[in-house]
């Protein structure tokens, strides 16, 4: 075996030793190479109270809802209505409204994804309503941006 393989496999498992530890947080077993240097952890929640503190944990999760109604004040949307992505999202059966290809769950990080879009963009004086929004998957509603499409044919 050539120097730069031995190091690769051999030396590798000499220096990053893997010990079973407690997670510094809540106790989890886990296991993680033993660094001095790092305090391990089992989640990115457990992660995220190590690096910013216990107030951290404290934090409410996402909720889409609450985040759609406080931008669309803050685009000084006149009228806003109170309402789920969920509704939109079974409303238009899970289809893209735009290209009509089938939307799966929402995700941020997947091209297929559904989303909600609205038909008139807050910046071109669009309002947060049921009949403003559509199903777009993050492809579309990404490249579409602010500009004004009409939905497709049903």
């Amino acid at each position: 075996m050539c120097s730069t393989h031995y190091n690769r496999i051999v030396m590798a498992e000499r220096r990053h030793i893997k010990v079973e530890v407690a997670c510094v947080i809540c106790g989890t077993t886990v296991i993680r190479t033993s660094d001095k240097r790092y305090q391990p952890t089992c989640s990115g929640e457990c992660r995220a109270a190590v690096q910013y503190g216990a107030a951290s944990r404290d934090i409410a999760p996402y909720d889409w809802r609450t985040d759609a109604m406080q931008r669309a004040r803050k685009h000084g949307c006149s009228v806003i209505e109170d309402f789920d992505r969920y509704e939109i999202f079974e409303r238009d059966d899970w289809t893209c409204q735009l290209c009509g290809v089938r939307c799966g769950q929402p995700d941020a990080y997947d091209k297929g994804a559904a989303t909600i879009d609205h038909v008139i963009a807050y910046a071109n004086g669009g309002q947060h309503t049921r009949a403003n929004t559509q199903t777009a998957c993050l492809s579309c509603n990404s490249s579409k941006q602010a500009n004004p499409v009409e939905k497709r044919a049903a």
